[in-house]
């Protein structure tokens, strides 16, 4: 079971130490985002764990609102804050899903051309 088979959206997520080239988050995750040809309902979770920062870059097109996006990222946004990185992408993961899907709270977290962008980014 899989947030894409449930929801037709892709969450990527990758982990560096710092936003190089360009230094500024968002644009660090739109770049990647576009050089890697993600779509409308694909996502990139960009986090920097050595300067605690993060983007989410998120495709103008994208079929959630803005406020569904904001409660995804708060949900991400209380992982990073712990430093719980793999966490933080499983929190997002499930929330895309219970915010696609109509709000509905996610359920406990499991261990173990593409247009213009919409971007998040914060520090944690």
């Amino acid at each position: 079971y899989s947030l894409y088979s449930a929801a037709g959206i892709q969450l990527f997520v990758v982990y560096v130490d710092s936003f190089t080239s360009p230094s500024n988050a968002i644009d660090w995750a739109d770049d990647t985002a576009l050089q890697n040809n993600f779509g409308s309902n694909d996502l990139l979770l960009a986090v920097a764990v050595e300067d605690r920062q993060y983007a989410l870059s998120i495709d103008a097109a994208f079929t959630l609102s803005a406020s569904q996006l904001d409660v995804v990222e708060s949900a991400i946004e209380g992982r990073l804050r712990d430093s719980d990185w793999s966490g933080a992408a499983i929190a997002g993961a499930q929330e895309l899903e219970a915010q696609a899907a109509g709000g509905v709270e996610p359920g406990p977290v499991q261990t173990s051309d593409p247009g213009e962008h919409a971007e998040s980014a914060g520090g944690v």
